[in-house]
C-alpha cells in the first residue's frame, strides 16, 4: 500500500510523492532452550520460512554453550539473535516468584526495544515460559504459543493458575502438535478445545532429504565406513536427546539380548543430552558398550536414515516426533513407542510396529519380529512413506504462518 504525499525538496514542492506505508512483519521467536532438540529444530524451520517470505524475524534464548550451534544456525538463516536469560531451573516453591517476576522483566523489555507485530512463544516443556507469556500478555502483543510436548494433564493451581487464566486472553492463543497434546492443554488450562488450535508437526519430502539421490548401497557403504561398520553391519538407529524421556534406559537391557541373538546388528543413538555420561555407564555395566555408537549431535540426519536397516524409537512420551515422521518419510522401517499421540501417526502392522512405552520385554519381541521378518517390514515402510505425506513440512509452516498472520490482524 502507498499514500499520496506533498514532497518537499530544499523547501520547495516537488509535487505527488508516493511514500511506501508497507512494513515488513516482524516476527520475534522465544524460546526458553537449553540445549538443541526437535522443539529448536521446529524453532529453525519456521523462522527460516518466514524470512523467505520477507519478515523480519528475530529469535531470542539463554546464550549457553549448548545453544551455540543453534545460535550459529539461526543467523545463517537470516535470523538476528538476542539473549534472554529466561533458563528454567527446578527450584522450590519460594524461589518461583522470584525467577517468574525475573522473566517476566527480563522478556518486558526485550519486548520493549524490538516492539514486534507477533510473537511465536515455543515450549519444549508446558510449564516453562510462564514469565515471558505474561509479559507479551501485559503489553498485548499477539502470540502464538506452541507447546511442542505435553505429557501428562498438569496440575496446575495457586498462582500459576490465575497467571495462565489471565494471560489466555484475545492477545494470546494456544497451539497443540497433536490431539493427544490438544486434549491433555484443554484439560490442564480449562480451555475450550476450538479455542486451540491443532497444527501438527511435519517433515519434508524424501526427495528433499540429503542423500536422496545417492544409490542406496553406495550410501549404506559409505555411512558405515564413516562410522567404522563392516558392510554387512545391520544398522539400529536411534535419534533424540540422550534424556530419561526418550526411553534409552529401556533400550539398554535390550541390547544385550539382541546382539546375541543378532551378531551383526550395531546400535546407533545420534542426540545428546544430559544422560549421556549414565547411559555409558549403563551399557558398560550390561557388557555392550562395544555395540552401540554415540555419535552425538548430527546434521546428516537423513543420511543416517537412509543407511539404516531400521528405525527404534522407545519413547516414554513426546508430542508429535519429527525424528519419527523423518524416518518414515525416507522409507525406514520403524518400531515404536505407543507414547502420547504416537498412535496418531502410526498404526500397528500397517506402517510399522508398536510396542507398549515402557516395557523391555515387549520392545525386545518388536525388535526380534522386525529383524526376522525383513519383507514385512519393508511393506510397512512404504505404507509409512505414505502416511508421512499427511504431516508434510509445508503444511506445517504454511498453518503456522497463517496462524500468526491472522492473530496481528486481530489485533
Amino acid at each position: 500500500m502507498v499514500e499520496n504525499v506533498e514532497g518537499f525538496i530544499d523547501g520547495h514542492p516537488t509535487g505527488d510523492v508516493f511514500r511506501s506505508t508497507e512494513r515488513r512483519m516482524k516476527l520475534l521467536q522465544i524460546l526458553p532452550s537449553t540445549q538443541r532438540g526437535g522443539n529448536e529444530e521446529y524453532a529453525l524451520t519456521i523462522a527460516a520460512a518466514a524470512t523467505k517470505k520477507g519478515w523480519e524475524v528475530h529469535a531470542a534464548f539463554p546464550f549457553l554453550e549448548a545453544t551455540r550451534s543453534l545460535r550459529e544456525d539461526f543467523a545463517r538463516s537470516g535470523v538476528r539473535y538476542h539473549p534472554l536469560d529466561i533458563e528454567e531451573k527446578y527450584v522450590r516453591t519460594l524461589q518461583i516468584v522470584r525467577i517468574l517476576g525475573a522473566h517476566f522483566i527480563r522478556t518486558l523489555i526485550l519486548l520493549m526495544r524490538m516492539r514486534p507485530d507477533v510473537v511465536q512463544l515455543i515450549l519444549p516443556w508446558p510449564e516453562w515460559g510462564l514469565g515471558s507469556m505474561l509479559a507479551c500478555r501485559t503489553f498485548r502483543i499477539p502470540t502464538a504459543v506452541a507447546f511442542q510436548l505435553v505429557s501428562i494433564r498438569l496440575n496446575v493451581e495457586g498462582l500459576r493458575r490465575r497467571c495462565y487464566r489471565w494471560a489466555f486472553s484475545r492477545f494470546l492463543h494456544c497451539v497443540a502438535v497433536s490431539e493427544n497434546n490438544r486434549m491433555l492443554l484443554s484439560e490442564s488450562f480449562n480451555l475450550p478445545k476450538e479455542k486451540i488450535s491443532r497444527i501438527y508437526n511435519g517433515t519434508r519430502p524424501a526427495a528433499a532429504d540429503q542423500g536422496a539421490g545417492q544409490d542406496k548401497l553406495a550410501l549404506r557403504a559409505e555411512v558405515r565406513a564413516g562410522l567404522g561398520l563392516e558392510d554387512s553391519a545391520r544398522l539400529l538407529l536411534t535419534v533424540g536427546r540422550l534424556s530419561r524421556q526418550k526411553g534409552y534406559d529401556v533400550l539398554v537391557p535390550v541390547v544385550k539380548n539382541i546382539a546375541r541373538k543378532f551378531p551383526d546388528v550395531c546400535f546407533v543413538w545420534a542426540g545428546d543430552g544430559e544422560e549421556r555420561e549414565n547411559l555409558i555407564q549403563a551399557l558398560q555395566a550390561e557388557g555392550v558398550r562395544d555395540k552401540v555408537l554415540l555419535t552425538g549431535h548430527r546434521n546428516d540426519i537423513s543420511r543416517l536414515m537412509r543407511a539404516a536397516d531400521l528405525f527404534v524409537f522407545p519413547t516414554r512420551f513426546e508430542g508429535h516426533p519429527f525424528s519419527l515422521l523423518e524416518a518414515m518419510a525416507c522409507g525406514l522401517p520403524v518400531v515404536t513407542s505407543d507414547a502420547s499421540g504416537i498412535t496418531e501417526i502410526v498404526e500397528h502392522g500397517v506402517h510399522g510396529i508398536v510396542f507398549r512405552a515402557g516395557d523391555s520385554l515387549q520392545f525386545e519381541e518388536a525388535i526380534c519380529r522386525a529383524l526376522e521378518h525383513p519383507a514385512e517390514m519393508e511393506k510397512y515402510a512404504v505404507q509409512a512413506a505414505e502416511r508421512a505425506r499427511q504431516f508434510s513440512e509445508e503444511k506445517m509452516v504454511d498453518e503456522t504462518l497463517d496462524l500468526l498472520e491472522s492473530l496481528k490482524v486481530r489485533k
